[in-house]
C-alpha cells in the first residue's frame, strides 16, 4: 500500500514537472538588439549618473536601456 502511494506521487510530480516545457512564451524573450550610445554624464539630463550607484532610462535597444554607474 505504502509503495503503491509513492508510485501515485512519483507520476504526479513528473507530470507536473513536464508539463511546462511545451509552452512557447515569447513574450518573456528579449531580442537582439545593436546599443551604441554615448553620454555626457556632464550634462543636466545626465545628473542622476554622476554618483556610483546612479541610474537613468535612455532610448536605444529593443525597449529602452537602463544605464547604471557601477564603481
Amino acid at each position: 500500500m505504502n509503495i503503491h502511494i509513492f508510485k501515485i506521487a512519483f507520476a504526479m510530480i513528473l507530470i507536473l514537472a513536464f508539463s511546462n516545457c511545451n509552452k512557447n512564451n515569447s513574450s518573456n524573450i528579449i531580442p537582439n538588439a545593436y546599443v551604441d550610445v554615448t553620454i555626457n554624464v556632464n550634462e543636466p539630463s545626465s545628473f542622476e549618473l554622476q554618483p556610483i550607484g546612479g541610474w537613468i532610462y535612455a532610448n536605444g535597444g529593443s525597449n529602452g536601456l537602463l544605464i547604471y554607474h557601477a564603481n
